[in-house]
């Protein structure tokens, strides 16, 4: 573990500084994307369709200098150094690192604070990641999830609704039917979903707010659906703010009273299951 407090380590935490780590690692990192690359310039690909390059030591660093106070006051990012940061692919992975996501993700949500639109992109990012992710590397985005969502700003309520969905009566309207039918009248068992939960800002058909992922994981990738569970009660007890949120939110069907009533039941369930009660 790397002391940035010792006095060795500020001295070498400076002269990344001063020689534009950062810069240097993005653009290494993004390769043929990054904002440096020339239109001309050819740059050999990283990994392949089934293996990744080990950037961790690269992203550890990285994120050691976007995420002291003292050396951003004293060499704050340059326009291509947030460009890189803020760069879709990076984002990615520095966002699914198990080891530097929670920190990433302070300095995403310090970068955020009171910028909607930059707020918005990287509410995207992690909606699309998570969905995306898989076991191993989801963890990794929902720990980095935590400070955006709980960054005290102008934006919070805004956010919630962003990233948690706002819940709508599901509506349709069937083949020769006059007009669309809404909730009661197109469900047959208590079961079936009566509510969907959508991003105000996602337009994409495959793109869902979190609590539709979570809702759709269940009974299909518990493992997966668990561990957003873990992270979303871990969030609720530590901020107010989301935790009423999410207990007010409908239930996805006529079967609760409320969004939250089918955590416990389906984690006991899960306990009670040998097979997947390692992972509840």
């Amino acid at each position: 573990m790397l002391d940035t407090e010792s006095k060795g380590a500020r001295v070498g935490l400076e002269f990344f500084c001063k020689v534009k780590y950062i810069e240097r690692a993005g653009d290494f990192m993004l390769g043929r994307k990054s904002p440096l690359c020339g239109t001309d310039e050819r740059r050999p690909d990283l990994g392949g369709a089934y293996t990744h390059p080990d950037f961790s030591s690269v992203m550890k660093l990285m994120a050691a200098l976007i995420t002291d106070e003292e050396l951003v006051a004293k060499y704050p990012l340059s326009a291509v150094e947030r460009e890189m940061i803020l760069h879709q692919d990076l984002l990615k992975t520095m966002l699914g690192s198990p080891t530097v996501s929670k920190a990433f993700g302070q300095c995403l949500a310090n970068m955020c604070k009171d910028n909607e639109k930059l707020s918005k992109k990287v509410t995207k990012v992690f909606l699309r990641c998570i969905e995306q992710a898989h076991l191993d590397t989801v963890k990794g985005f929902l720990k980095a999830l935590k400070p955006f969502l709980r960054s005290d700003d102008s934006l919070k309520k805004q956010k919630l609704e962003w990233v948690f969905g706002i819940p709508e009566v599901v509506s349709r309207k069937g083949y020769g039917d006059a007009r669309c039918k809404y909730g009661l009248e197109l469900v047959d068992r208590i079961n079936e979903e009566a509510i969907k939960y959508t991003s105000p800002i996602l337009s994409g058909a495959a793109d869902e707010a979190l609590i539709a992922q979570i809702v759709k994981c269940k009974g299909r990738f518990d493992v997966q659906c668990i561990s957003c569970l873990k992270e979303l009660l871990s969030l609720m007890r530590k901020d107010e703010a989301i935790a009423r949120f999410v207990y007010h939110l409908p239930p996805a069907s006529y079967q609760c009273a409320r969004f939250t009533d089918w955590f416990r039941p389906y984690l006991e369930e899960q306990l009670a299951d040998p097979q997947r009660g390692s992972a509840a």
